[in-house]
């Protein structure tokens, strides 16, 4: 099973030049997939291609809170990404930023940080078909 995960998150990070709605059905399953068998470091490492599938489509505000959820989740279990992971994610961010006013880029951010595992999955799973 966690072999069929990995592909669909590769397939779907593939994709997501080609057909962005069905990259993002992909990830979708994946975090679904990562759910079921209680993978959290998954989950959140798809939530950073989900951040960077919304940044490439222009969508800032399904972007920032995605980013601020998985921001806060890595606190809470005082994960840290690799230095070039984590400026890759502050790149991503902060171009999502800039396709907002600071007021509701902030709003985004922060509506996200507030999110705990169960709720950011909740969330990815409200934004299928989306």
């Amino acid at each position: 099973m966690l072999s069929t995960v990995t592909f669909k998150s590769g397939k779907a990070f593939a994709l997501a030049r080609a057909d962005a709605a069905q990259a993002a059905a992909l990830l979708q399953a994946a975090v679904k997939i990562w759910v079921d068998v209680n993978d959290w470091h998954a989950i959140v490492n798809t939530l950073d291609v989900l951040i960077a599938l919304a940044v490439a489509q222009k969508q800032p505000v399904r972007a920032l809170p995605l980013a601020g959820a998985a921001a806060a989740l890595r606190v809470a279990e005082q994960a840290v990404l690799p230095p070039v992971l984590q400026v890759r994610f502050d790149q991503m961010v902060a171009a999502a930023r800039t396709m907002l006013d600071e007021t509701a880029a902030s709003a985004a951010w922060s509506a996200g940080q507030a999110l705990r595992l169960a709720e950011a999955v909740a969330y990815v799973a409200k934004l299928e078909g989306q």
